[in-house]
């Protein structure tokens, strides 16, 4: 098993740490973490109190799947690793199922603002929608109150309309095309991944998508071609046929709980995003 974690292009960031840890089971598991992570603090600081103890705290800290325990591996660390290793290592035909885990970074290239940069941010640039604070364009209290901040956003944003996938995702789809994609689990709402190809159980949307909509008060699920149209034609306020109360994307905001998919893995296994 390899979990590559492409987040703000880790895969492109040489500056990144990476631990390669074999099991006994003769399985495979990479991981890269930021330099200035926590966790990497952490490590460095406990790494003369015993690789016990610090394989524990790997351990929980990066959840690996049932069956792949770290307590008898052998860690090796090195801070020279690039994209080359990883490429040698999926060409080699060690890597047979790969498990990538994206965020906001993978869609930059794609005109697509991350949200907390400072400067280019999302969060950084929504002055025009005079906002208690940035966040509050994605709260559900706020947009059952005042949705049309996210309308606006939401425009402008529309997936598939100014966007399109990356070379990052064509990647991505490729490894899928080649039966070595075992699971895509994705932060991003903006689609790309969906676009760009990657089959339906593959891809985990764990903030959900603008692909269906429902109503925030009632939760009947309303027209998705209809609320695109609403948002995007029209520029207003989606509302629900049943209730009348507001209706929006199925993408998740602040004070709603994250998108629960149990999809089937090659081999029987179920794994759950929630």
């Amino acid at each position: 098993l390899v979990v590559i974690h492409l987040h703000f292009l880790m895969i492109l960031n040489r500056a990144a740490t990476s631990f390669f840890l074999k099991t006994s089971k003769n399985s495979n598991l990479t991981f890269s973490l930021s330099l200035s992570s926590p966790v990497i603090k952490r490590a460095k600081s406990k790494m003369g109190k015993g690789i016990s103890k610090l394989l524990n705290e790997l351990d929980s800290l990066v959840n690996p799947l049932e069956g792949l325990t770290l307590e008898d591996a052998d860690l090796e660390f090195a801070s020279d690793l690039d994209i080359r290793n990883l490429v040698d290592w999926i060409q080699s035909g060690k890597a047979k199922k790969i498990m990538v885990l994206t965020g906001a970074g993978v869609s930059v290239a794609a005109g697509i603002p991350d949200f907390r940069t400072p400067g280019t941010g999302l969060y950084d640039n929504l002055q025009k929608y005079n906002l208690p604070h940035p966040q509050a364009v994605f709260d559900v209290g706020f947009y059952r109150s005042n949705p049309q901040p996210f309308v606006t956003l939401a425009k402008e944003l529309w997936p598939g309309l100014t966007h399109s996938p990356t070379l990052t995702h064509s990647f991505l789809k490729m490894l899928s095309d080649k039966g070595l994609l075992l699971r895509l689990y994705s932060q991003n709402i903006d689609g790309l991944e969906y676009l760009a190809g990657i089959p339906d159980d593959k891809l985990v949307e764990c903030h959900g998508h603008f692909r269906s909509a429902t109503c925030i008060d009632c939760g009947t699920t309303a027209d998705a071609d209809s609320v695109k149209n609403t948002i995007v034609k029209n520029g207003t306020v989606p509302e629900c046929k049943n209730c009348g109360g507001n209706v929006k994307p199925d993408i998740v905001f602040f004070g709603e709980s994250l998108v629960r998919t149990t999809n089937c893995c090659d081999d029987g296994q179920e794994d759950t995003c929630s």
